[in-house]
């Protein structure tokens, strides 16, 4: 199903991006203590800010499209450094490093592989900028998360759909932290995804009759 669950997760990955440059949580909490509390420092404008996406697939991609009205300078990371749609620049897996030290947002959509799984550690976290923040859509065991616990203080915001352990122990800090949206493995869901599912099904079925080659067939040694 490549691709069916991208829309929804974009539009979540700039749902939270949004919610962090302008300090969404902390309004929803004033507004449970009913407090009136104007906040005339810490908000900020996404204008002019560089987006790094880890991965230039379809959630990349469609994340990338819906970011362009915002003015915003957008970087992608993929296997060659290939040129993609919707991207300012590219870099190859081995400039990956350029992501995490100029970027304002950085947002893995990667698969979990032999090559990924616990890839960002604190070592790539202390490459990030002061004031940036970090999303991940992409697999909850890419992220060391004691790593990225010992480096929130750095950053402006966090947002994590998916965790090394799901669900996340409720003994977990990231529960707690201030600079944290925590959302339990629910970026993907949508109303229209079981037609996205049903056309895609239909077709592959047709394609199978007439002996053509299928759509979206996972590849089981490299992972995705």
């Amino acid at each position: 199903n490549r691709g069916g669950y991208s829309i929804p997760m974009a539009e979540w990955i700039v749902m939270c991006i949004l919610e962090i440059y302008k300090r969404a949580k902390m309004f929803y909490n004033q507004q449970q203590e009913k407090i009136w509390h104007m906040d005339l420092v810490s908000i900020s404008e996404l204008y002019g800010q560089r987006i790094g996406f880890l991965g230039t697939g379809t959630i990349a991609i469609e994340a990338a499209k819906r970011l362009q009205g915002f003015g915003v300078e957008i970087w992608g990371n993929n296997t060659n450094g290939r040129d993609v749609e919707y991207f300012d620049k590219c870099f190859s897996k081995d400039e990956i490093d350029e992501i995490f030290k100029n970027c304002d947002v950085v947002v893995s959509t990667m698969p979990c592989t032999k090559e990924t799984e616990g890839m960002f550690d604190k070592n790539k976290f202390s490459l990030m900028k002061k004031g940036s923040s970090f999303i991940n859509v992409g697999r909850g065991k890419n992220v060391k998360e004691d790593d990225l616990l010992l480096y929130l203080g750095k950053f402006k915001g966090v947002a994590l759909d998916v965790f090394e352990q799901e669900p996340l122990p409720k003994d977990s800090l990231l529960w707690d932290a201030e600079n944290v949206i925590v959302t339990p493995h629910n970026c993907w869901v949508s109303e229209k995804n079981p037609i996205r599912v049903e056309k895609l099904m239909y077709s592959n079925l047709k394609k199978y009759k007439e002996g053509k080659e299928l759509a979206n067939i996972v590849n089981v040694e490299r992972g995705y």
